[in-house]
């Protein structure tokens, strides 16, 4: 072989090793200029937990559950719609259905068998207990006994025919004149709230018993069904002022119901909730009143009371302390208030 060409050819492949060391090592040196990638597991800032959105907080326990307990219960009479009945009520107030004078709704006359609920409240025990105070959009009554009549046939409610009127009476201690009729309706607390009925007429007059004595009682007649109220205004012409009451920690609308009865009479109304005074609180009342501030409460099944018997003062509050008791008790203690 020619040695000229045989140097020539090793100094190519010379040049060509040289050319690929010197690219090799340009791209090492590329990689080493390169940024560092970051794991983001290692530096990424932590994560702050937010709290949960607070909640008010709800109160243990449900005050309706003593009502439930306690309301008076209703009493059942069936009867035949065809018949003129007199029923009377195991607390002495009676109603008088005459013959054929129900309707269901569409107006058609019922005859056979229907069924009356009547319940009967005519003392402080009893408007406490099932939540019936006597107040008309705030105003406070003076009652003379409330009542609720219901007529059903199958379960259907029947209505009075047109024209039709029952006859009621209410057994009253005394005699006190210009009573009228209130219709009752229910609020979201679960109470009622009384609308006068415009010309309704209560007449109170004397009824030989069965001992040879004399009994009270308001008559009057209507013509419709629900609950139904006896009362007049409580006028009382001295100054007015607010009443607060205070009830322990963990307490509120929820598990308590505070109400004031007026001694003496049958006078009852239910305080409610303050959320800014943090306090139940009840408007206008006479200063100078005597009353009974009553507190129910149920907390985790179990039931608390408290009473005062305060004279109201100007912007008064009270502290009720509640103890431990049973049902029984709360209603031995409500009998204890009178009427």
């Amino acid at each position: 072989m020619n040695r000229s060409i045989f140097s020539t050819r090793i100094m190519r492949t010379s040049a060509l090793i040289h050319s690929m060391l010197a690219l090799f090592f340009l791209l090492l040196l590329l990689a080493g200029c390169t940024e560092d990638k970051v794991d983001p597991d290692v530096n990424e800032a932590p994560k702050i937990e937010l709290p949960p959105e607070e909640k008010p907080q709800e109160l243990p326990g449900d005050v309706t559950t003593i009502f439930k307990e306690l309301e008076t219960i209703a009493q059942t009479f069936d009867v035949d719609a065809g018949e003129a009945h007199f029923i009377e009520g195991k607390a002495g107030g009676t109603i008088s259905i005459p013959a054929n004078s129900l309707v269901d709704g569409n107006g058609t006359p019922v005859d056979g068998g229907v069924r009356i609920e009547f319940i009967e409240i005519y003392t402080i025990r009893d408007m406490i207990l099932s939540n019936k105070p006597t107040v008309s959009d705030g105003q406070l009554l003076l009652s003379g006994g409330e009542f609720y009549i219901n007529i059903t046939q199958e379960g259907e409610p029947l209505q009075l025919a047109e024209g039709k009127n029952i006859f009621y009476s209410i057994p009253t201690d005394e005699i006190v004149e210009d009573m009228i009729l209130f219709v009752g309706d229910s609020t979201d607390d679960g109470s009622i709230n009384w609308t006068p009925v415009e010309g309704s007429n209560v007449s109170v007059d004397g009824r030989q018993d069965n001992e040879g004595g004399v009994e009270f009682a308001f008559y009057f007649e209507f013509n419709r069904f629900g609950w139904i109220n006896c009362d007049k205004f409580f006028n009382d012409p001295r100054p007015k002022t607010d009443v607060f009451v205070t009830v322990p920690e963990g307490q509120g609308p929820e598990n308590t119901a505070v109400f004031i009865a007026v001694r003496d009479e049958l006078s009852v109304l239910r305080m409610y909730w303050d959320p800014e005074k943090e306090a139940f609180r009840a408007n206008n009342l006479p200063i100078g009143l005597s009353i009974f501030i009553v507190g129910i409460a149920e907390l985790e099944e179990e039931f608390f009371f408290a009473i005062e018997d305060p004279v109201i003062e100007e912007n008064q509050t009270t502290a009720l302390t509640f103890e431990k008791v049973t049902l029984e008790a709360i209603e031995e203690t409500l009998d204890g208030l009178g009427r």
